[in-house]
C-alpha cells in the first residue's frame, strides 16, 4: 500500500517555511470526502519536494515521521475494511 502526500506549502511574512495543509491519500483512491482528518501545527518537518513554497498549488511533500504515523493508522484501517 503505497500513500501520496501533497501540501500547500508559503513562507510567513517573518521568513518562517509554514504549511497551510497536508494531503495523505491511498495512491490512485478516489474519494469524494476525507476517510480520516486529523489537525497538525506548524512546524512541521513536511517539506515541498519541488521547492515550492508560494502556497498557491497542491504539491508533492516528503513525509515526516508523524505522518509515517499517520499512514500506519490508515493501512490498519485500510486491512480492517478489506477483512470485514
Amino acid at each position: 500500500m503505497d500513500f501520496e502526500i501533497n501540501g500547500y506549502f508559503y513562507i510567513d511574512n517573518k521568513g518562517d517555511r509554514c504549511r497551510k495543509y497536508l494531503d495523505i491519500t491511498l495512491e490512485g483512491a478516489k474519494y469524494s470526502i476525507p476517510q480520516l482528518m486529523v489537525v497538525m501545527m506548524n512546524p512541521g518537518s513536511s517539506t515541498p519536494l519541488n521547492h515550492d513554497e508560494n502556497g498557491h498549488q497542491l504539491t508533492p511533500a516528503a513525509k515526516d515521521p508523524t505522518q509515517n504515523q499517520i499512514i500506519e493508522i490508515m493501512k490498519k484501517k485500510i486491512l480492517i475494511l478489506l477483512v470485514s
